[in-house]
């Protein structure tokens, strides 16, 4: 089998775990029908597979083929009983030639599985065969680009990554992967845009995520310059709250601190969530201001949402100047 050169048990023991979990179903059950779905000897309506919603390895959900859902169903049943190598060798008994199109269902599931388990080399290989085979299914290349930026090949997971936006995907993942690829390439103003994108798509944003987003201005030293004048601009000292504004000095105090850290100390701070969700957004609306290469459509953005005169005049000012006075601000 072609595993990407690690070792996994033999199918035999695959056969063991899986009749065992059939057993204990059946068992629980005692329903014919419920049986026969597992067992894939009738075909489940989508909404009753056991595959619909689950995430092979946490984080890929795979819509499949009529044809393998079965294999997925024992697949999951697998994973799920925390045998995922077992999972693995039965996805990878079933996979086909690579002109069997269902067999992406079936690729794309044993890819989650190897980038998760630690082996995204194997799982690019998975991924790629699957573009191959299903070339419009956007969650295909957000997997691929998943694995080529876990091998930090950051250029060909942008390249996926956005081949994957350009198939309407519009989701909190796909968003965040984007920012932390263009992030690695340094190309900070985008990656801010992408978080912003990211933020706005997710009700509860976790704090986590917001302090990632925050911290990557900090980080911007060849932007910091820009990004303060633009930040005091869009949002003066006289209306930036106590608490916000001790939160710009910890982030950044924390340059070059590992993210967990600066999770950690803030929330040992105890920072309001409103307070850093508000300063996020005006700190990674300054980022894309300060960089030349977003700076024109963000402030496209912040015009067509502007009905007053005067703030739009002012906007429009410090765009064409590359930068806002520093004695001037918004009001």
């Amino acid at each position: 089998m072609g595993n990407g050169g690690t070792n996994f048990r033999h199918a035999e023991g695959a056969a063991v775990v899986l009749a065992a979990i059939l057993a204990a179903a059946c068992r629980a059950n005692d329903g014919s029908d419920e049986l026969r779905s597992v067992l894939g000897t009738a075909e489940p309506a989508p909404e009753e597979s056991l595959v619909v919603g689950h995430h092979f390895g946490g984080w890929l959900e795979v819509h499949p083929d009529p044809r393998v859902l079965p294999v997925l169903e024992n697949a999951c049943l697998l994973e799920q009983s925390g045998a995922s190598e077992d999972a693995i060798e039965i996805l990878g008994e079933a996979i086909g030639d690579e002109d069997a199109v269902a067999s992406a269902d079936l690729l794309l599931a044993r890819g989650a599985l190897y980038c998760s388990a630690g082996f995204p080399r194997a799982a690019s290989g998975d991924f790629q065969r699957a573009t191959r085979l299903v070339p419009q299914r956007a969650s295909a290349w957000f997997a691929l680009g998943k694995s080529y930026a876990a091998l930090s090949l950051s250029r060909q997971a942008l390249e996926a990554l956005e081949r994957s936006a350009s198939l309407r995907m519009d989701t909190t993942e796909l968003h965040v992967e984007l920012a932390r690829t263009l992030r690695s390439l340094h190309r900070r103003g985008r990656a801010a845009r992408e978080f912003e994108l990211a933020l706005s798509r997710d009700p509860e944003v976790p704090c986590e995520l917001l302090v990632e987003s925050a911290v990557l201005a900090s980080e911007a030293s060849d932007l910091a310059s820009g990004v303060r004048t633009w930040n005091d601009f869009l949002e003066p000292d006289a209306k930036r709250s106590e608490s916000q504004a001790f939160l710009q000095i910890v982030l950044q105090e924390a340059v070059g601190a590992p993210i967990e850290n600066v999770i950690g100390l803030v929330r040992t701070l105890d920072i309001d969530h409103g307070e850093l969700e508000r300063s996020t957004a005006h700190v990674l609306t300054a980022l894309q201001l300060a960089d030349p290469e977003t700076r024109q459509a963000t402030a496209q953005r912040l015009l067509a949402g502007e009905v007053d005169p005067g703030r739009r005049a002012q906007l429009e000012a410090a765009v064409d100047g590359g930068a806002p006075g520093r004695n001037r601000a918004i009001r």
